[in-house]
């Protein structure tokens, strides 16, 4: 192991990784050579990717701030979830809930609703959102509430989202999600319906 400074007790460090390692190891703090260039490209390695990855966290809390002014929403929105609805001729209803954690897509918390018995696309909408929020209200671990719902739809879906919540009683003073419904724009009005 390549190390850029030497360590306080480098006996005992090189006994406890020996032994984690199961065999011999070897510290070198290298002043010259091939070696002193592989440790200091890896010391620039390390030095542009902690970089990269600040500017990335700068440039997401950002956007969210941006998003939240522009929306007037009530909390920084770090986790978003998405729900859109779709089915064959009414038949075989499904629901999809997309998951934004700090402005990244988290797949692993993607879900799918079957939706029961439903024709109406606003009946399969409440029933989705309905089962989400009875996991969040009733503590479920993992089911905690996001700050930001988006439902695909306009006015009327919107209004659906906003019965679900209601329903789903959560004691007064919760911190409950805002509500934003997307829509094709139509000349005549705006694409973003929130509450």
């Amino acid at each position: 192991i390549l190390l850029p400074i030497p360590v306080e007790d480098m006996a005992a460090t090189r006994a406890l990784l020996a032994e984690i390692r199961g065999g011999a190891v070897q510290l070198l703090v290298p002043r010259r050579g091939e070696r002193r260039k592989l440790l200091e490209l890896a010391q620039r390695n390390a030095r542009s990717n902690f970089l990269s990855r600040r500017q990335r966290n700068v440039d997401t809390a950002a956007a969210l701030e941006k998003l939240q002014q522009r929306l007037r929403l009530t909390r920084l929105p770090r986790r978003i979830e998405c729900f859109d609805v779709s089915g064959m001729l009414g038949q075989l209803m499904v629901a999809s809930m997309a998951v934004m954690q700090d402005g990244q897509p988290t797949p692993a918390a993607y879900r799918r609703f079957r939706i029961e018995e439903s024709k109406d696309d606003f009946a399969a909408l409440y029933q989705a959102l309905a089962r989400r929020l009875r996991r969040a209200r009733q503590g479920e671990a993992g089911w905690e509430l996001p700050e930001l719902i988006v439902v695909d739809g306009g006015k009327g879906h919107l209004s659906v989202a906003q019965a679900a919540l209601h329903d789903a009683a959560f004691p007064p003073g919760a911190a409950v999600p805002d509500l934003v419904a997307l829509a094709k724009q139509r000349p005549d009005e705006p694409s973003l319906a929130a509450k």
